[in-house]
């Protein structure tokens, strides 16, 4: 008996023209069209609140930097809030001598964590009796290590216990003592 031929191969499957739908080429959200990036400065209170209301993504750590003191203390505590966290990190010592006590209240503990420690080391006594439990908790130790011993001698005892070894171990014996230990 004569040997069997191979089998002739299978050519490939034919490239689909460009125009033909492919599950793969489905849009992709970076393809979406992008807003206009909104400039750092020159925002009025008006356009803070407008972008903080309507696209509050879009509110940066330099936009907020760019803000005179005067036009931080404007903004409505309820949309403060909706800054992203990352915008926190804006926040300069100026403008936290303008905050609102009801301002301070609503930095979340992600926000409170972008936060330079020396913009921490300004809040007033006032201000850190009003920072939340979990927001106390949230701070990195570079940031307590920036707390004044008047600024923990205001923390209420709610916000003392959720101090975390990690945090007291960088407290220096002035810190300490703020809080009786």
């Amino acid at each position: 008996p004569a040997p069997q031929p191979a089998p002739a191969p299978q050519p490939a499957p034919a490239p689909q023209p460009a125009s033909a739908p492919q599950p793969a080429s489905a849009p992709q959200p970076a393809s979406a069209p992008q807003p206009a990036p909104v400039p750092a400065s020159g925002l009025s209170v008006e356009e803070v609140v407008e972008l903080l209301g309507s696209s509050p993504e879009r509110f940066t750590a330099e936009m907020l930097a760019a803000l005179t003191p005067g036009q931080v203390a404007a903004v409505p505590a309820e949309l403060f809030v909706r800054a992203p966290a990352e915008a926190f990190g804006g926040l300069t010592s100026e403008q936290v001598s303008a905050l609102s006590t009801a301002q301070v209240n609503v930095i979340r503990p992600a926000r409170v964590r972008e936060i330079a420690p020396e913009v921490v080391g300004s809040f007033t006594a006032e201000q850190v009796a009003v920072l939340r439990p979990r927001s106390v908790r949230a701070l990195r130790p570079d940031q307590v290590r920036a707390l004044r011993p008047e600024q923990l001698r205001a923390l209420r005892p709610v916000q003392i216990a959720q101090l975390r070894p990690r945090q007291e171990r960088v407290m220096t014996s002035a810190q300490l003592g703020a809080l009786g230990r």
